[in-house]
């Protein structure tokens, strides 16, 4: 004899389970279906364990600032040191990623960044370190990033196929924002436990994750747009496409109103926490780890679209970079500025594959070089 179990028949328990495990197991394919794709399973992979080690030099080589200066002002230069070369060179960062192999040059800029990050860990192993000096590296690493973050960026795009471009573009911010937990917290536990030196050391050691991966990738998996050839005025024959579309200048001056005027939380945090709440190293990275949680789920969720329209990008944009919403860790719904933004008109609008590095180069021109407003902040905290 069945018995039912309050008051429903256990056959239609048993269904009904079935039914929330396909629709769960649905979705997970859904929102995670670019990871199917070898080459930039293994680009995920990769990044993900350098991304760490990135977040660990940013976070200790801020805190060492800190401690070894006591004053914002030179926190803020330290900021404009690593990402003022990203203002200046930007737009030729772009062109020189659609004009190269990016898996190849992805390889050069990792190498670099990796020495970079050994050079800090000498630096701070030292008794004095001279403070010019780690400036002069964050410079170094600055000039660096120019050129690999567009790279880094477009090339997400080559690794998968048309229909899972907008899927790896969010799957992409979703890494970023899952380094940016993890990598902060594990900083505080290594500055608090073996000191500053060895997050950088463990930083340059997280480079051979991503190097590795991409000489495991299979080229001719790849796709590879027909590279762009060299001539005159293409620079500005890039800024002139962005110009065109509102799907791309609109967002962009949005992001550098706003980060121009209001996104200088990279200052103010580490000074906030030492000198309102009296907090140590550790609660530092804490509050970093926590003020990301809200990102990585806005970044899940536009992964789980077919499609991002602009609405969702100015309701986004708008909704994280207030201060209130950063404090409380609101979600970021669009992760960063895809390469297929969304929908125009009932078509589906994709960036043109020889714009592609400029654009994502103008993006993070606008995202992480407006400097200046950090280090004028930061003078009037210091």
């Amino acid at each position: 004899m069945v018995e039912w179990v309050h008051g429903e028949h256990p056959l239609t328990a048993h269904g009904q389970g079935v039914k929330m495990r396909k629709r769960i197991s649905s979705a997970t394919r859904t929102t995670f279906r670019s990871l199917s794709v070898r080459n930039f399973r293994l680009f995920f992979v990769g990044q993900l364990i350098s991304r760490i080690g990135t977040w660990l030099t940013t976070v200790a080589l801020t805190l060492l600032v800190l401690h070894l200066t006591k004053s914002g002002f030179a926190i803020g230069a330290l900021v404009a040191c690593q990402f003022g070369p990203v203002l200046l060179l930007g737009a030729w960062g772009g062109l020189v990623a659609d004009r190269s192999d990016k898996r190849r040059l992805l390889i050069i800029t990792q190498t670099l960044e990796m020495a970079q990050s050994f050079s800090l860990a000498a630096l701070a192993f030292m008794h004095h370190p001279p403070l010019v000096a780690f400036y002069a590296v964050a410079v170094a690493g600055g000039f660096m990033l120019a050129f690999d973050n567009p790279t880094r960026r477009s090339f997400v795009a080559e690794m998968v196929p048309e229909e899972h471009v907008q899927n790896a573009v969010t799957m992409n911010s979703a890494l970023m924002t899952s380094s940016r937990i993890f990598g902060p917290a594990l900083a505080g536990l290594l500055v608090v436990t073996v000191g500053f030196p060895w997050c950088f050391l463990v930083d340059g050691i997280s480079y051979l994750a991503v190097i590795g991966s991409l000489w495991a990738m299979r080229p001719k998996e790849l796709y590879q747009p027909v590279r762009t050839p060299k001539g005159r005025g293409q620079v500005r024959e890039g800024l002139r496409y962005i110009r065109s579309l509102p799907e791309m200048w609109i967002p962009l001056a949005m992001m550098a109103l706003v980060g121009t005027l209001t996104f200088n939380f990279a200052v103010v945090l580490p000074l906030f926490v030492e000198r309102t709440f009296h907090g140590s190293d550790g609660t530092y990275t804490l509050l970093y780890s926590f003020l990301s949680l809200g990102s990585l789920a806005g970044a899940l969720s536009a992964a789980h679209r077919r499609t991002i329209d602009l609405h969702h990008i100015v309701v986004g944009r708008v909704g994280l970079r207030s201060g209130h919403a950063r404090l409380c860790g609101v979600a970021e719904p669009v992760g960063r500025l895809p390469d297929r933004i969304g929908r125009r008109r009932g078509q589906c609008f994709v960036l043109d594959h020889d714009h592609r590095g400029g654009a994502t180069a103008s993006q993070s021109a606008m995202n992480v070089g407006t400097s200046v407003s950090r280090v004028c902040g930061s003078a009037q905290i210091k």
